[in-house]
Order: structure tokens, then C-alpha cells, then sequence
């Protein structure tokens, strides 16, 4: 294989990656709530990893890459690096604030079901699901 870009084994490409995957292929298990219901990669990304790096540059630690507009495509202007925090804290200001009750349902089921599982069923996302397990978010 051709790995002209040199950044095969890198966060950048390992998230492009997975975008792309849950974008584009149906044997994803996550591509249900991506590409299955309508969330695409822009053209020019899903054709290039280096057109993706040379828009979104480097990959902070601590970061991945989120969508600003959680039912927009992964395209330029729509995407960021954004911390585990910032993108649960982004969610909680879609109107997807739990309450305690609730809070304390998600950590009564712990690891018994998938985190995607959980979120799906309390309309937050699986890394809001994992912030609560791990006591660092209290939605």
C-alpha cells in the first residue's frame, strides 16, 4: 500500500479513519447513527487524508474530532478538536440535560450495556454516558 502522506499510524488519521467509516460503510456497527441516518464526509475528505490534516492540522492531546453541528456532515466549518468535556458540555446545550434521576439510572447500569447503548436510550452521546461513569460529568 501507497502511504504517501506519511501519517498513517497518527490521531489525525486514526480519526479521519474512523469518521470516514462510520460515514461510508454499512458493516459499521456505528454507521446506524452516522451514515445511516443521513451524516456524510464531504467529498474532498473522504477522497484525501491530506486535504483532511491540511483543514483540521494537528491533533491536540487530549482531543477528538467532534462535529459542531451534531446532524451536519463531517466538512470544513463543521468540525473541530474539541476535549471530552467541551463536546459534553456542547451537548448538554442541545437541550439533552439530564436529570438526576436519570444520572443516577446511567451509573446504576454501569458497564452492563454498551455506553452507546445507554446514551441512545437517554438521548446523550456515548462520551457523555462514559464522563458520568467516571464521575466527571453530572450532565
Amino acid at each position: 500500500m501507497n502511504r504517501k502522506h506519511g501519517r498513517h499510524n497518527t490521531p489525525e488519521y486514526r480519526s479521519w479513519h474512523s469518521a470516514k467509516a462510520r460515514c461510508l460503510y454499512p458493516s459499521m456497527p456505528s454507521y446506524r447513527w452516522y451514515g445511516g441516518r443521513g451524516i456524510t464526509m464531504c467529498q474532498s475528505w473522504s477522497d484525501s487524508f491530506e486535504t483532511f490534516f491540511a483543514d483540521m492540522g494537528p491533533r491536540p492531546n487530549g482531543t477528538t474530532l467532534d462535529r459542531i453541528d451534531h446532524n451536519g456532515d463531517y466538512e470544513p466549518g463543521n468540525c473541530r478538536w474539541a476535549t471530552l468535556k467541551e463536546q459534553a458540555r456542547e451537548e448538554r446545550g442541545r437541550g439533552h440535560k439530564l436529570h438526576a434521576d436519570q444520572v443516577a439510572e446511567i451509573r446504576a447500569i454501569g458497564r452492563n450495556q454498551t455506553l452507546r447503548r445507554i446514551g441512545a436510550a437517554y438521548g446523550v452521546s456515548h462520551t457523555t454516558v462514559r464522563l458520568i461513569l467516571e464521575g466527571r460529568c453530572w450532565a
